[in-house]
């Protein structure tokens, strides 16, 4: 006799696998984590303590800082111009208020710490923040809710899971910023980089130098006695076109918004 065969709808076998798999515990355990991951960082922000507050944050985070360090010492006037106001404005004050050694010496962890260790950043600002009801997105990633002064705000603090720790999403939280800072600018009734250079001056206390503009380190003179290879002369060529590509593309974009 034929064992009766049953039809079990997949759906249903689904949500009994996922019981199966999920483990409240362990989710509390997570979220604890990190709930003690901002907590930790915003400890080191009030406290200045640049080292410690970088280390529990995400790579792309640091990464940002990597690329202010890189944009102040070798971007050109085109490329500066090009950033948004709030990119702008951190190039523009490490060009003015650093010098090219120290830049040069520095990874982007160790940009971030000394800003913090000289109170660069608003630490105030952190420093009324916190972070609640925490969940996991799936992919190592998570957010929670954001409090200010103990008010609820619209804003999310994103986190990553890196290395087995859940690390703070910076640069996401500085680019959700951003929109604020550029209507800032807008509102200020200056020319933009102008209100710039204004914010600047109110923070250093000294008139921004007068070669803002220029890379902290001089482009490398090319010798007039090098020979070069077909295959540099074709990489040159093919860089070249796709560079005309790129500003032919934001001529158009630039047309079509005008058009509109």
């Amino acid at each position: 006799m034929p064992f009766p065969v049953f039809r079990f709808p997949l759906f249903l076998l689904l949500i009994a696998l996922v019981g199966l798999c999920f483990d409240p515990a362990q989710a509390n355990k997570e979220r604890a984590n990190i709930l003690r991951s901002f907590s930790d960082f915003r400890q080191a922000m009030i406290g200045m303590q640049g080292r410690s507050a970088a280390e529990v944050l995400t790579r792309d985070s640091l990464g940002l800082f990597q690329f202010y360090r890189t944009m102040a010492l070798q971007g050109s006037p085109t490329e500066i111009n090009e950033l948004p106001a709030y990119d702008r404005f951190q190039v523009f004050r490490f060009r003015h208020r650093m010098t090219p050694s120290q830049l040069k010496g520095m990874s982007g962890a160790d940009l971030f710490t000394f800003l913090v260790d000289n109170d660069w950043i608003d630490r105030k600002r952190f420093g009324i923040l916190e972070a609640r009801n925490p969940e996991m997105l799936g992919g190592g990633v998570a957010e929670a809710q954001c409090l200010e002064a103990g008010v609820l705000t619209n804003k999310r603090l994103f986190f990553r899971m890196e290395g087995g720790v859940w690390k703070f999403n910076l640069r996401q939280f500085l680019k959700a910023d951003a929109p604020l800072f550029e209507n800032e600018v807008r509102l200020s009734g200056q020319e933009p980089n102008d209100y710039l250079f204004t914010l600047i001056n109110q923070e250093a206390l000294s008139p921004v130098r007068e070669d803002i503009w220029e890379p902290m380190i001089a482009p490398a003179v090319p010798d007039p006695e090098r020979t070069f290879t077909a295959e540099e002369v074709a990489a040159a060529i093919k860089a070249a076109e796709e560079e005309a590509k790129k500003k032919a593309i934001k001529e158009l974009e630039k047309r079509e918004i005008e058009i509109r």
